[in-house]
């Protein structure tokens, strides 16, 4: 019982030396607050406060709703604010002057200077705040020249809100009033003030765009559609090349009539209207292009107009002025859009030309590399120049005795010819790869597989296999045969060519090589276009053959409505066209409307100066 009865007097104890250091904090604070008090809180700045007492939903952390004021006296201090913050990843921080959280109602901290700038001299950058106190924080009724009923009424955004209301409808309306504006009669006049006082310029009447002012507008549209259809056409006609469908070719033709559809398709131009002003207008700062008519709202000019705009007006100027952009359409006697369109005619747009020029010129050089279009633009040349002549050899002898030239069109069919064994790829028993084919004309006779001892069986034919491959390279080599080079790798079927491995491997081997030095080796059988002959005393050497063009065909065929050179031609010439017609648009509407420019500048010289 005793132990009990000493807990409770020494609870009683600490309970009352806590309310008294409490009772003397709050004694302090007020000593604080009545010392250096200014002021009382006027009826209207206790007003505005008061939805910041009541509702907690205008604070943000880390700061909490305070109900009460410790009093309505306003104290003023001085010193640098900077943020003191609480969380760094949510970034909550305090205001905080010296030792003292504050707290900015209606955000009135953008009127803070120097907190911004971490290097900032804080000497140089004093604050002046007059506050109220609450138990935690004190209430910012005023920094520097701003105080709580400028933040507080927003006059200034809501003036502006009533002048672009004036400018969009020509008719000047009341800024509207809260209930709490209402019922005090300071604020309301203050607000019936601001609410009254005209801008600067005066609307005089408000009309639509007429058809001279449209006509300045570019109404081409964005070009995708165009540029859609112009690719899928060319894409359409490149596949004819594989496909050889009178389908393909069709459905390019429509694609490039949608994109003349596409390009041609005018914009609709929603109705604007022209607010007929008077204003006085001044320029001030580096950005020449506008003009200011009131505090904070500029119209728009164009730029060969500067030079016949004066910086000032000291009295009003009439100008037709655009609602949307703000741009002027007639200023004074003299500056006329519509006059100009009158004179002059429409400015030239350019903005399609610049997308099929650039369209076009991708498309060619995709062209030109993927599908080899200038080899074939040269074919085609020298086959429209040239007296070709159409070679059918069967026969080994007759190809070295032909007097074949250059763009001549062969039809070979030849006996023991075979690659080049230094150039093969292996693809399949029997069959083999190579863009380089020789023509035996002297087969000679080979040393046979002879059987020997099994201890010495690799060595001989490792030995054997040398001595026929140096006669194969030699025989091959030999410019008295003919070699035939082509421009895409053929397969040539070989009989004695095969898959084999260990000493049956070397047999195989031999055997390949004795079949090209015997004349029993591959046949050929192919098409192509001469582009290269060479003679050796007399006789064919060496052919070069372009073998890329299925020059299975005569030259009428050649150039044939499915024809394969015809169409790549014709479709890389016809983008180049496109592309070259809109590049030379696009520098022809540059200059005439420059020579546009230059004489409505001259016009307006004579009339003005």
């Amino acid at each position: 019982m005793l132990v009990i009865l000493l807990f409770v007097v020494v609870f009683f104890i600490f309970a009352y030396f806590e309310l008294a250091d409490h009772d003397s904090i709050e004694v302090e604070e007020d000593t604080f607050i009545r010392e250096n008090a200014i002021r009382q809180l006027t009826e209207e700045e206790i007003l505005l406060l008061q939805s910041y007492l009541e509702d907690e939903n205008n604070f943000t952390a880390p700061y909490q709703k305070e109900s009460s004021l410790i009093s309505f006296d306003v104290t003023k201090i001085k010193g640098y604010i900077e943020k003191d913050v609480t969380e760094e990843i949510q970034y909550k921080y305090y205001y905080k002057m010296d030792n003292v959280q504050l707290f900015f109602p209606y955000n009135m901290d953008y009127a803070i200077m120097g907190f911004t700038d971490p290097d900032i001299d804080k000497t140089k950058n004093i604050n002046t705040v007059e506050i109220v106190f609450t138990k935690s924080y004190g209430i910012v009724v005023k920094i520097n020249s701003y105080d709580l009923i400028q933040a507080g009424l927003n006059l200034f955004v809501r003036k502006q809100k009533q002048r672009y209301d004036y400018w969009q409808t020509g008719k000047l309306k009341p800024i509207c009033m809260s209930n709490l504006e209402k019922s005090n009669e300071t604020l309301s006049q203050q607000i019936t003030e601001a609410s009254e006082k005209k801008p600067t310029f005066e609307i005089l009447s408000r009309r639509e765009k007429n058809q001279f002012e449209n006509a300045i507008e570019d109404r081409s549209n964005s070009g995708k559609l165009m540029t859609f259809f112009f690719v899928l056409g060319v894409m359409s006609l490149l596949a004819v090349e594989h496909f050889q469908s009178i389908a393909l070719v069709v459905f390019s033709i429509i694609c490039f009539i949608f994109s003349l559809i596409a390009s041609s398709k005018k914009r609709k131009l929603p109705t604007e209207y022209v607010n007929h002003i008077q204003a006085q207008i001044w320029r001030s700062g580096k950005d020449r292009s506008n003009l200011s008519i009131d505090t904070d709202f500029y119209v728009y000019y164009p730029s060969y107009w500067e030079i016949f705009l004066p910086d000032t007006s000291y009295i009003p100027i009439d100008m037709q002025v655009e609602v949307v952009t703000n741009q002027v359409l007639s200023c004074g006697k003299h500056l006329s859009i519509s006059e100009e369109v009158k004179n002059y005619g429409a400015p030239k747009f350019f903005h399609h030309n610049v997308i099929l020029a650039i369209t076009g010129l991708i498309l060619a050089i995709l062209i030109f590399f993927f599908t080899k279009a200038g080899e074939k633009l040269d074919f085609t040349y020298q086959q429209l120049t040239s007296t070709a002549t159409t070679w059918n050899i069967d026969d080994k002898e007759n190809l070295k005795q032909s007097a074949i030239h250059s763009m001549d069109r062969v039809n070979l069919n030849l006996s023991s010819v075979s690659c080049d064994i230094l150039n093969t790829q292996r693809i399949k028993p029997h069959h083999v790869q190579c863009n380089k084919i020789f023509v035996n004309l002297n087969p000679i006779d080979s040393n046979k597989l002879s059987d020997f001892p099994r201890l010495h069986r690799v060595e001989v034919f490792r030995q054997l296999i040398d001595d026929a491959k140096d006669k194969v390279l030699r025989l091959q080599n030999d410019e008295n045969n003919i070699s035939i080079q082509l421009t895409n790798s053929i397969q040539l079927y070989d009989e004695n060519y095969k898959y084999s491995y260990g000493n049956e491997g070397f047999k195989a081997q031999l055997d390949y090589y004795n079949g090209i030095l015997s004349g029993n080796s591959a046949n050929l059988k192919i098409t192509g276009i001469v582009t290269n002959v060479s003679y050796h005393n007399g006789k064919i050497s060496k052919l070069t053959l372009l073998t890329d063009y299925r020059n299975d065909s005569d030259k009428n065929q050649l150039f044939s409505f499915f024809s394969l050179i015809l169409i790549n031609n014709f479709v890389f010439l016809f983008v180049i066209l496109i592309t070259l017609i809109n590049t030379i648009l696009i520098f022809r509407k540059k200059e005439v409307n420059q020579s546009r420019l230059e004489k409505i500048i001259s016009h307006y010289r004579d009339k003005i100066f």
